[in-house]
């Protein structure tokens, strides 16, 4: 199997927002108790590794903001962090970020490997499966397809509350969902030809 994601299955990436979020351990799923705190492990780990301020945070969240956005916001992330604790994910925490004196550079950063995301295990298995098959490697491509594929448990974000921006965004893996399985019928109709093609035919497409 290919390096990237051999590690983590779909029982075993962490944080998975490809279908209902939630967080998992040991392969067990472990459920955020609101939408809006989905919502939130949604934003954070779409950007994990990136410090996310809190303006774009809330933006990513609520369409309109409510009065209490940044203590709403405070609240979601110490139910994210309460979770992980529940999910032993040791490896994955949110990091705060102070604002400076002048008031910038305030946030929050969600540390993990993307090894542990399943949207990202699943990106980039797409894309090395769209390498592989300009490559002609279809037996390369087909493992990524497969290994990106056995990820998908339904629409991204599924339970979490977000912006109307951020769903057209997880709506996008959707569709990279839908082109993938058309890489699979292609990738099974070029072996399917190569299969047909005598010894003959093939030295002359070569030549």
């Amino acid at each position: 199997m290919h390096e990237w994601g051999s590690r983590r299955g779909k029982s075993q990436t962490l944080i998975r927002l490809l279908g209902q979020v939630e967080l998992a351990f040991d392969g067990e799923p472990v459920r955020l108790p609101t939408a809006a705190s989905a919502g939130a492990v949604t934003a954070l780990a779409l950007e994990a590794g990136s410090t996310v301020s809190h303006d774009r945070l809330c933006g990513m969240l609520w369409d309109v903001l409510p009065p209490s956005a940044i203590n709403n916001l405070r609240g979601h992330i110490a139910t994210i962090r309460r979770y992980l604790r529940i999910s032993g994910a040791s490896a994955v925490a949110v990091e705060t970020l102070r604002a400076s004196r002048g008031g910038s550079g305030g946030g929050y950063r969600l540390t993990a490997s993307l090894d542990d995301i399943d949207v990202h295990v699943f990106t980039r298995c797409a894309e090395t499966a769209q390498q592989a098959l300009r490559s002609r490697d279809c037996a390369a491509a087909l493992r990524l397809l497969e290994e990106a594929l056995q990820l998908w448990r339904g629409p991204a974000g599924m339970g979490a509350t977000v912006s109307d921006a951020l769903r057209e965004r997880l709506d996008g893996f959707t569709l990279r969902y839908l082109d993938l399985q058309e890489d699979v019928t292609e990738c099974l109709i070029r072996r399917y030809d190569a299969a047909m093609l005598t010894p003959d035919m093939a030295g002359s497409r070569r030549s």
